[in-house]
């Protein structure tokens, strides 16, 4: 049996802070306070940005001005509230198995009383005047303070009761079992008796965090996951967690693992001879639950898979994971979604695969009162002779009945308590003629009703001429009267050898929608007289022209003379160009639409447009050639799609006018652009509102790419634009720099049912694609430099879609502490992770800079750092670091998106 379950997952934006109690983790992420203990979670509510965290009775909330006592019930009650303000605060840590908390600040250690919040003792910071990476544990009655090569240790009544040097500067510090376990930079793990400071034991692990344990364990996070290690050196593997950064809680019973936005939690499995199960449930019916309680007296918290089957019956889980505290009792709940019809049944029930129960339960069938149940029905789409709708039903009783819609036959399923179900269902269109839906259970009792009607109106047809020097143009016009959207197939006969034409026509309420037909003279010749019909399939809806021409085409040439002659310049085209807007908002993506029908057969059919050729291919006579191409505009005012002809077998077949389309002000613009990599294809985006209203922006579909959420999306100002990116691995996408265009679609508006904007994104060849444009260089928060012990903090992010190998850090100068510091290899850097590189440094002047190299397989690249010093008589502040830059020496270009004022698709055959 493995030694973790996972019983749960959310996502996080990202971790800032943490502590660990001993059956539970708080998180500190993006602002919010997020207690975990097993499946449940709850965010806390806290008044300022937490700056630390600690957990023990309470949970201990340190903002920058005060240290706060929060309950986990409900959304966090305040205990009490010590006020810090002008502490400068730094850090928090809970003693375990004492009544004190510990707050640190630059200049000293506070202790606060746990249960009334009164400060209790206050005692001198630990080499305050030395800059670089702090950590403060506790453990064990104690608290650790690690900074430098130094590790201090107090007891809860402020006393130091340890004080060390060691051979290396200090990643982190835990506790087990009266020994400290420090992780140093060199690769190695110690062991410190807390007695008399000496070093127990040391081990050649390579740790990036020590997480204190119980009695017995500490947990220690190496690139390779996560060891546990014991008060005596010796250490083994922990199984069964994913890759990424492990928060456990003291016990081990419970351990949190964050990597790439979510937060996977899992429970230590127990056995189930260990554990007792029993069946909560006496009866069944649609919609209710099966309840299964496990008992444990053992005193460590761990998760048992329940698994259940109900003869006769469908459940929505065959197993679920249950969270069983030490001594406690959880609870693992199935639904019932189908029962046949039987008096009673059989419940089995199994704990991690050892059959436990099985019962007889009796079977209910619940009976919905015609009051608790609701319809409602509308029209909303006229398909021909037929009209569509939605009926949606909702239970407010407290039954879940199996219900269905009568007329259609359709089954809505179970319905439980405030719960809602819809159907799509349709009925034979009649103009002004109401249309009634029936909702009955499953005996076949009818609990409500709803009616819907559409009104008078109807879709009419109408079918004109009008006759040039050159063409004959037949304009077929249809007129939505009613009051849903129509969708039809119209056909038009009576134009000779192109006939029959046909279009799929959609026109929403109370709009038109005109076909328009182009016929050369020397082809119109031949029609005088002859009755053009246009008849929409469904509805029946028609209307008929005779065509009077009189001589209008008699001089027209009409094809007549030699057979090479005819077979050179005779072909002629009908072509049918059209918008699917007239008015679209900027950056809006809309569609144009070609339509080419021929009267003799052509090998090669182009079309020609702004002195560009787009190859259609061979083409039949009188079979229509459909083309599309997809259009977005970025510059508000009238838009000109430029008309062009159509050549067939290298002679002119026909013309076609140019389009315009309105570029209004829309409630957003979205400038995205792609470029394509041999390593990543890289999208940026911008999104603006454009509205005077405050707008969520949920995420951006970019097609054959993926999906983005724009977690900085919520809530965007009026005008404020919100700036994205994101890399795909060519191995993932069949996009190559040879595309023209993406489309680009943004969800906005209410994050339940938001509505979509669609866009489209330019494709271009990637400039570069080094490890300028797969990683990203920052200067961290660990940065302070002000004196001789000063370090500058290298962050680089892996931006790109794939994982860095091998990555080697290695900076170089005078002003690099070559005593301490160690240059740095990364094994794997996932994507979205994050690496700190630690640099030590000796400050001289008032700035400061150097250059770190960085190399990966075949590539290497520079990163300069520079910024200022802080004065020696004074603090180093968030504003120096703030003023602290890293860049990469010739790498990526600037990140701004560069949107073009028009962008198309190629022009695609449908037809």
């Amino acid at each position: 049996m493995s030694e973790y379950a996972e019983v749960g997952s959310f996502e996080l934006s990202g971790v800032d802070a943490s502590a660990a109690g001993e059956d539970e983790v708080v998180l500190v992420a993006d602002g919010d306070v997020v207690h975990v203990q097993g499946r449940e979670r709850t965010t806390l509510q806290v008044e300022g940005e937490p700056v630390d965290v600690a957990v023990a009775e309470l949970v201990y909330v340190l903002t920058a001005g005060s240290l706060v006592a929060l309950s986990v019930d409900g959304r966090g009650s305040r205990g009490w509230s010590v006020d810090l303000s002008g502490e400068d605060v730094e850090a928090v840590a809970a003693i375990p198995d004492s009544d004190v908390v510990c707050v640190l600040t630059p200049s000293s250690l506070i202790g606060v009383d746990r249960e009334r919040g009164s400060r209790r003792w206050s005692t001198e910071r630990p080499y305050a005047d030395i800059e670089g990476e702090d950590d403060l544990a506790a453990g064990d009655e104690h608290v650790l303070y690690g900074t430098w090569t130094f590790v201090t240790g107090f007891d809860a009544s402020g006393e130091q009761v340890l004080d060390e040097t060691l051979d290396s500067a200090v990643v982190d510090v835990g506790w087990t079992d009266g020994v400290v376990v420090a992780a140093l930079k060199t690769g190695k793990l110690v062991g410190l008796d807390v007695a008399d400071g000496s070093v127990s034991w040391e081990t050649e692990i390579s740790a990036r965090a020590v997480a204190s344990g119980g009695a017995t364990e500490a947990f220690v996070q190496t690139d390779d996951g996560v060891l546990r290690v014991s008060s005596d050196g010796s250490y083994e593997p922990v199984d069964d967690l994913t890759p990424g950064t492990v928060y456990p809680a003291r016990s081990g019973a419970l351990a949190c693992v964050y990597r790439d936005g979510m937060l996977s939690v899992y429970r230590r499995r127990i056995d189930p001879d260990t554990v007792e199960a029993v069946l909560e449930t006496s009866t069944v019916e649609p919609g209710s639950d099966v309840e299964v309680r496990v008992r444990s007296d053992l005193e460590r918290a761990a998760t048992v898979r329940v698994d259940a089957t109900v003869d006769d019956a469908v459940l929505d889980e065959d197993g679920v994971a249950v969270d069983v505290p030490a001594g406690g009792e959880g609870v693992a709940t199935f639904r019932v979604e189908e029962v046949e019809r039987v008096d009673e049944t059989t419940v089995t029930v199994a704990v991690n695969d050892v059959e436990v129960v099985e019962e007889t339960v009796g079977v209910e069938r619940p009976t919905p009162s015609a009051d608790d149940i609701s319809c409602t029905f509308d029209l909303d789409q006229v398909d021909g002779s037929t009209v569509e709708g939605t009926v949606v039903v909702e239970n407010d009783g407290e039954t879940s009945p199996r219900l269905r819609v009568v007329e259609d036959d359709v089954d809505l399923g179970i319905v439980g308590p405030g719960e809602a179900a819809t159907a799509s269902v349709s009925a034979p269109f009649v103009p002004g003629e109401p249309v009634e839906r029936t909702v009955a259970s499953e005996t076949g009792e009818r609990v409500a009703t709803a009616t819907s009607t559409l009104g008078d109106g109807r879709t009419t047809v109408t079918v004109e001429q009008t006759v040039d020097d050159e063409f004959l143009f037949v304009d077929v016009t249809v007129s939505n009267g009613t009051d849903a959207t129509a969708t039809d197939e119209l056909v038009v006969f009576g134009l000779g050898a192109l006939d029959p034409v046909e279009r799929e026509v959609t026109c929403v309420a109370g709009a038109t929608w005109t076909l328009s037909l182009a016929v050369p003279g020397h082809v119109a010749a031949s029609l005088d007289g002859n009755t053009v019909r246009a008849q929409l399939d469904g509805s029946a809806a028609n209307d008929s022209v005779e065509l009077a021409l009189d001589d209008a085409f008699a001089d027209a040439d009409a094809g007549v003379g030699d057979a090479a002659s005819a077979s050179q310049t005779g072909v002629s085209a009908t072509v049918d160009r059209s918008l699917s807007a007239d008015t679209v908002a900027a950056t809006e993506r809309f569609q144009e639409y070609v339509a080419i029908e021929l009267d003799r057969d052509v090998h090669d059919l182009t079309l020609v447009l702004d002195g560009e050729e787009h190859a259609v291919g061979s083409a039949s006579a009188g079979i229509e050639r459909r083309l599309e191409r997809k259009h977005a505009v970025a510059v508000d005012g009238q838009h000109r799609v430029e008309g062009g002809r159509v050549v067939a077998d290298g002679n002119d077949a026909g013309e076609f006018d140019a389009a315009t389309a309105s570029v209004v002000d829309g409630e957003i613009a979205a400038r995205t652009t792609v470029e394509c990599g041999d390593s990543r294809v890289h999208v940026d985006g911008e999104i603006e509102n454009r509205t005077g209203d405050y707008v969520d922006v949920v995420g951006v579909r970019v097609d054959r790419l993926g999906t983005w959420d724009l977690r900085l999306g919520d809530a965007l100002a009026p005008g404020e634009v919100v700036v994205w990116a994101g890399d795909v691995a060519p191995s993932e996408t069949d996009v190559t720099a040879a595309e023209s265009a993406l489309g680009v679609t943004v969800e906005f508006g209410d994050p339940e049912a938001p509505a979509e904007f669609q866009s489209l994104a330019p494709v271009e060849r990637a400039s570069t694609d080094g490890l300028a444009d797969r990683l990203e260089a920052a200067v961290g928060e660990g940065t302070r430099v002000r004196d001789e012990y000063s370090n500058v903090a290298l962050e680089l992010t892996n931006v790109g879609d794939r994982v860095e190998r091998d990555l080697e850090l290695s900076a170089a100068g005078d002003v690099v502490n070559d005593v301490v510091y160690v240059p740095e290899r990364i094994d794997e850097l996932a994507p979205g992770e994050t690496a700190v590189h630690p640099i030590d440094v000796k400050p001289a002047g008032e700035s400061l800079s150097l250059d770190v190299t960085v190399h990966g397989g075949e590539q290497t690249a520079r990163i300069e750092l520079e910024g200022p010093v802080a004065p020696g008589d004074g603090e180093w502040d968030a504003s120096h670091r703030d003023a602290w830059r890293a860049r990469w020496v010739g790498g990526s270009a600037d990140d701004a998106v560069s949107y073009p004022e028009h962008v198309a698709t190629d022009y695609e055959r449908t037809r």
